[in-house]
């Protein structure tokens, strides 16, 4: 009974910390907010559903160079883990054999991924669970905030400040499924 008890308070006290997800079609802030669940709740299919279609593939670039170069003699020597199962999840999409190590081969191979959300979090949740690295850190988005939000039709910007004092510019895009979110800074 004592340890029933025990394990029913743990289990409300992981439930009661996560974020709860906004609905995306509000506004562009709730876009922001339901990125920032995501990485919270380490939710990585809210996570990258929540970001802009040019964003996710920024992501996936930097995926995809980070399983394959655990494949590279050079880059295992150079310190990269070498990567773990990601080879097998990038040919359950599709992914071409031979894609060379070009930036432009990697882009012209994630073109052509039909499911560039789902990859993406497939990738990122391998190379956590095997600590092979990852292009972004789960609290990067925790003390953010967002001033000067401009609309403009389907596409709006904001200023973001993080409490380190860095600045910059973030942008949102909306599409059928509500708005998304874009945090690479400058222009696209």
């Amino acid at each position: 009974m004592k340890h029933t008890f025990l394990f029913t308070l743990m289990i409300l006290a992981v439930c009661s910390c996560s974020e709860p997800i906004p609905n995306r079609a509000e506004s562009p802030e709730a876009a922001f907010l339901a990125v920032r669940a995501g990485l919270k709740n380490h939710d990585l299919k809210t996570y990258f559903d929540a970001l802009t279609e040019q964003a996710v593939l920024d992501e996936l670039g930097n995926s995809v160079m980070i399983c394959l170069g655990g494949s590279n003699p050079k880059a295992v020597a150079a310190g990269l883990k070498q990567s773990v199962g990601c080879e097998e999840i990038l040919k359950r999409y599709n992914w071409p054999a031979s894609t060379g190590s070009s930036p432009d081969a990697y882009k012209a191979a994630i073109a052509k991924i039909h499911d560039s959300r789902s990859l993406a979090a497939e990738l990122e949740a391998n190379h956590r669970r095997y600590g092979v690295g990852s292009s972004f850190v789960w609290g990067y988005l925790d003390k953010v905030r967002l001033s000067n939000l401009m609309v403009e039709g389907t596409k709006a910007h904001a200023s973001a400040e993080w409490e380190s004092g860095d600045k910059g510019d973030v942008r949102f895009e909306k599409d059928a499924t509500g708005w998304r979110f874009d945090p690479m800074q400058g222009v696209r």
